[in-house]
């Protein structure tokens, strides 16, 4: 059986105390600062709205995967250098809220910073995004798949849900889906799909425009 998602349990401590693209992204030299979509963290979100609307958005990649700080933030963590994995945290999310991962590692920064009330409303944004990915499918078949906007968005929902990736393959139909294999903490081997539509219509436009 699988275990209870990581967010429930850092959620519950915290509260009981207060696929490949066709080629590479070209390198933006220069960008002008994208404007901040949220700016208050603690204000009620529509998870579902905010995925679905950066999701599928023209500025997808130059808001959430270009320069995406979650390797520098992890690697701050480990040397719990909190302040620095906070700082990293707060200066990206604005323009890309959605990226539950960033969230839970800013959460958990500011916790340990000692900033309960920051850290609360990003470990409620980790939750939301989290659960709005759970509420889209089962992850039993390609029909049920869970629906994600990016790929990094199928491997933090495993890591959320304390499964550690080992495959991936892609289904190419009926329905085109990728198709995970994970192994929970005692051993459970998982499997999960996942129908990244967003990435894939991505990948199609690149291609298209690519042909032009």
């Amino acid at each position: 059986m699988m275990k209870k998602p990581l967010i429930g349990l850092a959620l519950a401590a915290l509260l009981s105390g207060c696929a490949t693209t066709s080629k590479p992204a070209a390198p933006v030299a220069k960008a002008e600062p994208l404007t901040p979509l949220v700016t208050d963290w603690a204000a009620p979100a529509d998870y579902d709205g905010m995925r679905k609307q950066l999701g599928w958005s023209d500025q997808y990649i130059a808001r959430c995967e270009q320069g995406n700080p979650v390797k520098a933030m992890d690697e701050a963590m480990m040397a719990k250098q909190w302040q620095q994995a906070a700082t990293l945290g707060q200066n990206w999310l604005p323009q890309c809220p959605v990226d539950m991962r960033v969230q839970f590692f800013t959460a958990i920064a500011l916790d340990k910073l000692g900033q309960g009330a920051q850290s609360k409303a990003h470990f409620a944004w980790t939750k939301g995004l989290l659960d709005s990915v759970m509420a889209s499918g089962n992850g039993k078949t390609p029909a049920t798949a869970l629906e994600t906007i990016s790929v990094a968005e199928e491997y933090n929902t495993l890591y959320l849900m304390q499964l550690q990736p080992k495959d991936q393959a892609l289904v190419s139909g009926p329905i085109m889906c990728d198709r995970l294999t994970a192994t929970s903490e005692d051993g459970e081997q998982v499997t999960l799909y996942f129908n990244p539509k967003a990435h894939f219509a991505r990948l199609m436009k690149m291609i298209s425009e690519g042909e032009k």
